[in-house]
């Protein structure tokens, strides 16, 4: 659980998000009272720190903004991200089609992701930081923040037939393009900038941002900058990859709004197009209150980015030497983290099609038949086996869909932080401390820290006490409020649990034959 601390960073708010182990939207909740409560209680009192932690208050707001599903299956509002998928399943509608055929059924695929809050903080702080050493203005961080929901379209241009292999593999770059090209226009790339958006439109955002206006340059040098050397350049050969010697000629005229990474390839030869967008429905949305003390955002930009990959460079960018594998330090796929995966958006597998809605009296009033070529959002356990690469029930001993008819919502979050394990007992499923994560309750250390937290923050003082790390488990109750205790564990461990106590719980016997 590497985390290396800033030098800007307040003691009495933590920014490392594996210390927490609660549900994704109580970890938020926890984190933006922190903030607000060290400004108020003038633990954060130089001007330049408020500006640094408001501009985190308002990435965490926008985090949520984005992120929110409706409340409930009988609840219809529409938020940001229901609208997001309804028009991610329009867009691939749109080009399968048209270009998926018998005979290249597979042209167009398509996946999405929502970023993980881990990485998400992650990224927020690298940010942060770029901003303070480029003097930017704080207030308009959150324009920076494009890449909370990603949709990835991977096309498989098809055979051309060509005698010369250079001839075929320009082809099939061409076709690429225009592909890309095809779905852009489809959301109004070509619109002008002051136009007022209609039903289905996008604003495209600039690659250049009102702070650099060299960033297309750059793009467009990374190869040579780089140094593209003989031994990498074979490489590319050796996995297939190809760089057009030309581009279209309607590139030149949208080249502002794209980052081409496909002409010009990113370090370890990452071949994609990027284009980031704001979607007609996000200027409807209501946006979350800042309170007083933060220093509310210049704009409310609330973006998301498309990207659009050949089969071969996305297996390359997925499996391959430019995978986000690399990025990740190398006990992070094997330590779990609950904040660590990222949520998918993907297309249902066969035998997920038929579901019962219920309403809140738990009583089936609608039962439908999902379409396999319909994205939608995963849940948690099938998110965690895309991520993970194995089964969800291998790691926790049930089926995530089965949790949620066994145990309740803070039983399931101790399973999710594995401080409580799943155990089969007389006939009845369980859950019991997990003896190597649990920590038990102690009221001394509870009394020791609140008399010491007027002058150090609780890691602080869970460090003195010989703890290399801490985990904070939190949740919600049913008004919203926010839950947290401090423990001691009972034997040697390294590692902390901040949580509200809740004793096991049996459950009724039940039937052996039935299926788990």
């Amino acid at each position: 659980m590497d985390y290396k601390k800033q030098s800007w960073e307040n003691p009495h708010v933590s920014l490392n998000l594996r210390h927490f182990s609660g549900d994704p939207a109580d970890v938020i909740k926890l984190l933006k009272r922190e903030i607000v409560g060290a400004i108020h209680k003038n633990q954060i009192t130089s001007q330049k720190q408020i500006e640094i932690y408001s501009a985190i208050y308002n990435a965490l707001n926008l985090y949520k903004d984005l992120t929110v599903m409706p409340g409930a299956d009988y609840d219809t509002d529409s938020t940001y991200l229901s609208s997001a998928i309804k028009n991610f399943n329009e867009d691939f509608s749109f080009l399968a089609q048209k270009y998926n055929t018998p005979e290249n059924p597979n042209c167009i695929q398509a996946y999405a992701r929502i970023k993980s809050p881990i990485k998400y903080m992650e990224k927020v702080i690298q940010k942060i930081n770029e901003y303070l050493t480029e003097g930017r203005d704080l207030k308009y961080f959150n324009e920076s923040m494009r890449d909370v929901i990603g949709i990835r379209f991977i096309i498989t241009p098809p055979k051309f037939n060509l005698a010369n292999p250079i001839e075929e593999k320009e082809a099939e770059s061409q076709f690429f393009y225009d592909v890309f090209y095809d779905l852009m226009k489809y959301r109004g790339i070509n619109n002008p900038d002051d136009e007022e958006l209609t039903a289905g439109d996008y604003r495209f955002l600039d690659v250049n941002t009102r702070y650099d206006k060299t960033k297309l340059q750059r793009i467009k040098e990374r190869p040579e900058r780089e140094g593209f050397s003989p031994v990498v350049l074979d490489e590319l050969k050796s996995m297939k990859l190809f760089i057009p010697s030309s581009r279209p000629k309607f590139m030149e005229h949208i080249d502002r709004k794209v980052k081409d990474y496909f002409a010009y390839p990113k370090y370890m030869l990452y071949q994609a197009l990027h284009v980031c967008v704001i979607p007609d429905y996000a200027y409807e949305m209501e946006h979350l209150d800042v309170p007083s003390g933060i220093i509310p955002p210049a704009t409310q930009n609330y973006a998301m980015e498309y990207q659009f990959r050949t089969y071969e460079s996305d297996l390359h960018a997925e499996k391959g030497k430019a995978s986000h594998s690399e990025s990740y330090k190398p006990h992070e796929k094997e330590d779990y983290h609950r904040l660590l995966v990222p949520f998918y958006i993907d297309f249902d597998q066969p035998g997920e099609r038929e579901e019962s809605q219920h309403n809140p009296d738990g009583e089936q009033y609608r039962q439908f038949r999902k379409s396999p070529n319909e994205l939608s959002l995963r849940s948690f356990g099938e998110s965690y086996t895309k991520f993970y690469g194995h089964p969800f029930e291998e790691r926790f001993g049930l089926p995530f869909k089965k949790l949620g008819g066994l145990f309740t919502r803070e039983e399931i979050d101790g399973i999710l932080a594995r401080r409580l394990k799943i155990a089969y007992e007389g006939g009845s499923y369980i859950v019991v401390p997990n003896q190597d994560k649990i920590c038990f309750p102690s009221d001394n250390i509870g009394i020791y820290l609140r008399q010491k937290g007027e002058k150090q923050s609780p890691i602080e003082h869970l460090d003195e006490l010989g703890a290399s790390d801490c985990i904070i488990h939190v949740y919600s109750d049913t008004k919203g409020e926010v839950f947290s205790k401090y423990e001691r564990p009972k034997t040697p461990i390294k590692v902390f649990t901040i949580r509200k106590i809740s004793p096991p719980t049996r459950r009724k016997k039940r039937d052996d034959s039935r299926e788990i």
